[in-house]
């Protein structure tokens, strides 16, 4: 494990560098506040040399995506958030970094997970898809562990040529994520179909249904979708449930086709997970039902939706979950295409550990006449019945914004999405290209006080803009990533992770193409703290 000391950076002086620098804003009066957004950790893994330009098959250096960010319940001043560093075009990355502060935000320490990849001390080619979470330690009441997720695999770059084992492995953290054991592999197959879209989540609830500090894991092979858990001493393969013994099983939750799955423990010990469906699904039930589509269903498309393992916690370790048989649809996914992007990104949810209140947040083009996507979300208080998909951002349907990247978290009944937006009027200070668009990428986020009946003015969250000339890039796109993610604090406070592209001195010239590295892509992972909306 490599750590780092703490990183202190003055945004001001970094965005000084480029023409980018934007004050942070404030919606309307009592509306969030956004206390700071710094950079939070540089790049740290030894590439060992690099070769320019950079090919589809090799690292690119100073690059970081996809961040994931938790927050320690008995401190809201302790965050950790994990993300890929070193990008590669034909996928995954040279290892998965992390980052953490005890001071709320105003200090990171930072450095890579250990015994993921070649080039940090672990067996494969490339690691991907960094997800983290807090779970209660069973050891020691009151203390949290930190549980960092990785997607791995070999790509055929190593010394085997392999291009066919891939798995999930697990990092801990004892000391707030300060410091990491080397990664144990729950999963490692030469099957047919990849380990892929991972998630992470722990049971810190008490009482009947539940089991104090489980650890789910979930994760797609397109067909199925698959999961396993661990009730302590998860830094050992033998404590998780079907751990690898050579016959290469899964325990299944779905057995149809899907991505992005997403665990949620409810007040109950339930195990919820919420998923795409690739090809279609049943229809979202909802309450009240919507006279605009009252199915709401993807007819061989996306179609997000809900599958449900009742008192998961009581199940004893390590017997298989009891899911409900059919998977409940939620809502139809109807987004667009995200322009010079590599793809769009994966549905978020979460859950009111008080209430109980599930909601959904995901990009969506069904209202639009400008072939771009709004900020949609629905709620449940039963996981079976959903509110109608409704838009958060108010602007015209035909105003060539475009909104994704949708980021969520719901406590005490206040409800926070976060969501990328970029200007796409022909015209617009240009990318440098024949597109025409602005390349500028921002960071927005909103609250909503009454289940969504309402939300405050968008604020935006970045200091620096995100110039998607300075990318990584990944088949042919700029790729930002299929997900950063937003976290609340026990003080109210909002944690949002985002990724910035940006050139390292003024006059840098951009990449641009997406097809290369020529030594110009800086890309990095900020942290804003926000103040919640007055009630």
């Amino acid at each position: 494990m490599r750590a780092t000391r703490p990183l202190l950076l003055a945004t001001a002086a970094l965005a000084g560098l480029t023409a980018a620098l934007l004050p942070t804003t404030a919606g309307a009066k009592g509306g969030p506040v956004v206390i700071r957004d710094v950079r939070a950790s540089v790049a740290d893994i030894p590439l060992h040399g690099v070769s320019y330009p950079v090919d589809g098959n090799h690292p690119q250096p100073d690059t970081q995506i996809e961040p994931s960010i938790a927050v320690n319940p008995a401190n809201p001043n302790n965050a950790v958030a994990s993300f890929q560093e070193d990008r590669v075009d034909a996928g995954g990355d040279a290892g998965n970094g992390w980052a953490t502060t005890t001071d709320g935000g105003k200090t990171w320490h930072h450095g890579y997970l250990p015994g993921l990849t070649r080039y940090t001390g672990g067996p494969f080619d490339r690691a991907s898809d960094a997800v983290v979470t807090f779970g209660a330690d069973p050891a020691q009441k009151g203390h949290y562990l930190v549980y960092a997720n990785s997607l791995v695999f070999n790509d055929g770059s190593g010394p085997t040529g392999d291009t066919s084992k891939s798995g999930m492995a697990i990092n801990v953290s004892r000391d707030n994520g300060l410091h990491w054991t080397k990664a144990v592999i729950l999963e490692q197959d030469g099957l047919e179909g990849l380990n892929d879209k991972n998630w992470i989540v722990a049971d810190n609830g008490t009482g009947t249904g539940h089991k104090t500090g489980r650890v789910y894991v979930v994760w797609d092979r397109i067909t199925p979708m698959v999961y396993t858990y661990c009730d302590a001493g998860c830094d050992k393969l033998s404590n998780w449930a079907d751990a690898t013994t050579g016959n290469n099983t899964f325990y299944v939750y779905n057995a149809q086709p899907g991505i992005g799955s997403y665990p949620l423990v409810l007040p109950d010990g339930t195990l919820a997970v919420i998923f795409q469906g690739d090809f279609g699904g049943p229809p979202g039930v909802q309450n009240p039902p919507s006279t605009e589509n009252p199915a709401d269903v993807a007819v061989g498309g996306s179609q997000l939706q809900i599958a449900l393992a009742p008192a998961a916690g009581a199940v004893p370790w390590p017997a298989p979950l009891t899911f409900t048989p059919v998977s409940t649809g939620i809502s139809a996914n109807n987004d667009n295409g995200i322009a010079e992007q590599r793809a769009g990104s994966l549905p978020a949810a979460a859950v009111d550990h008080q209430t109980g209140e599930m909601v959904v947040a995901w990009e969506d083009g069904r209202l639009r006449k400008d072939g771009l996507n709004d900020l949609f979300f629905s709620t449940s208080k039963n996981g079976v019945t959903w509110s109608p998909p409704r838009r958060v951002n108010k602007d015209a349907e035909n105003s060539h914004i475009d909104h994704w990247n949708a980021m969520v978290d719901i406590a005490n009944g206040v409800i926070s999405i976060g969501y990328q937006q970029r200007v796409e009027t022909k015209g617009a200070p240009s990318l440098r290209s024949a597109s025409g668009l602005s390349p500028y990428v921002d960071t927005y986020f909103q609250q909503s006080n009454d289940d969504g009946a309402s939300w405050t003015n968008p604020v935006r969250v970045n200091t620096v803009r995100s110039d998607v000339g300075y990318a990584a890039f990944s088949r042919g796109g700029a790729f930002l990533g299929d997900y950063n993610q937003l976290a609340f604090a026990s003080n109210g406070r909002v944690y949002l992770v985002h990724n910035v592209a940006m050139p390292k001195y003024r006059g840098e010239p951009c990449n641009c193409s997406f097809k290369q590295g020529n030594g110009h892509q800086h890309q990095y992972t900020y942290v804003a703290v926000i103040q919640p909306a007055k009630r």
